[in-house]
């Protein structure tokens, strides 16, 4: 069997793992699970990830298992919270969001295609937002190409793909960061078996992520007609609603990775709420919702 490049352990694995045995046995990346749903920090975080950063592993992950029973801002808010427990986020750290069935006997609760997408994309953008850098998505080759449908708007986070499956190709419907194709590895450091997996063709970018939004991210706040609640928007085109303002689209993840004209410097909303235009510094203007476009003083127009 291929020896892994990267693991990623729970508390299935034990509560006392030798992170330096694991680093010298020729792992090079370690993840660890920080939390599930909107619950609190997963017993043996704090510990696996300081061990983690310890031992000097050339890039240290976590991963957060998605509860599509809670809302996805209460699924980000509870794996940062634990991530600020265990010490925070720093350097290449990354954080993926694990979307799967609970367990085998459990289903994934909600539906196949919009409900789960959009779910998901609610809870990646949340992370986002949180964390300032750029999401990971893991699920199973069936996961991303049943119930996620492929769709191109999630193209944009990294993917981690599980596939069991010691030999071929793993399946991605797009390039992929890593490959979990073992969940039977033998690690030094680690009593039992642990999760494996192999650098994918994609792994590279995440290294220099050109859409890490370090901290040319100023926010523009817009209330909503009736005064009940508020949208929330970043120069990189991303949307946050609250209360009684909803979510109508956004340019932070425009399918297939287009590039839109500028930086956004502004939203303004219809007279009922129900859409919105976004404008960049570039003259340009983006309608959604029931916001008609009407033309822009962006040169050439759009």
């Amino acid at each position: 069997m291929t020896a892994p490049v990267a693991i990623d352990v729970s508390d299935n694995n034990g509560l006392d793992i030798d992170w330096h045995a694991v680093r010298g046995s020729g792992v090079r990346i370690a993840i660890a699970k920080c939390c599930e749903g909107e619950g609190g920090t997963h017993p043996g975080f704090v510990a696996n990830w300081q061990g983690i950063e310890a031992a000097d592993f050339e890039r240290r992950g976590t991963y957060h298992f998605a509860r599509a029973e809670h809302s996805p801002q209460a699924n980000a808010a509870a794996a940062m919270r634990a991530i600020a427990d265990a010490g925070g986020l720093r350097g290449a750290d990354f954080i993926a969001l694990d979307v799967e069935a609970p367990s085998r006997e459990v289903a994934w609760p909600l539906g196949a295609g919009a409900p789960t997408i959009n779910w998901t994309l609610a809870c990646l953008a949340e992370l986002e937002r949180l964390t300032r850098r750029r999401p990971w998505l893991y699920c199973s080759q069936g996961f991303v190409l049943g119930m996620l449908r492929s769709d191109p708007r999630l193209n944009v986070y990294p993917l981690w793909i599980a596939n069991i499956n010691e030999v071929g190709d793993p399946g991605a419907p797009w390039p992929h960061a890593l490959w979990q194709f073992t969940w039977k590895a033998a690690i030094a450091g680690i009593n039992g078996a642990v999760d494996g997996s192999t650098i994918g063709p994609a792994y590279a970018s995440t290294l220099t992520d050109p859409t890490d939004p370090g901290d040319d991210m100023p926010w523009t706040i817009v209330a909503h007609p009736t005064d009940t609640g508020y949208w929330c928007v970043d120069n990189a085109g991303h949307v946050y609603a609250y209360g009684a303002a909803k979510y109508h689209g956004g340019l932070g993840h425009m399918p297939g990775g287009a590039a839109f004209n500028g930086k956004v410097i502004g939203l303004a909303p219809t007279l009922d709420g129900t859409g919105y235009w976004l404008m960049t510094d570039a003259g340009s203007i983006y309608a959604f919702g029931n916001a008609t476009y009407l033309g822009d003083p962006a040169p050439g127009g759009l």
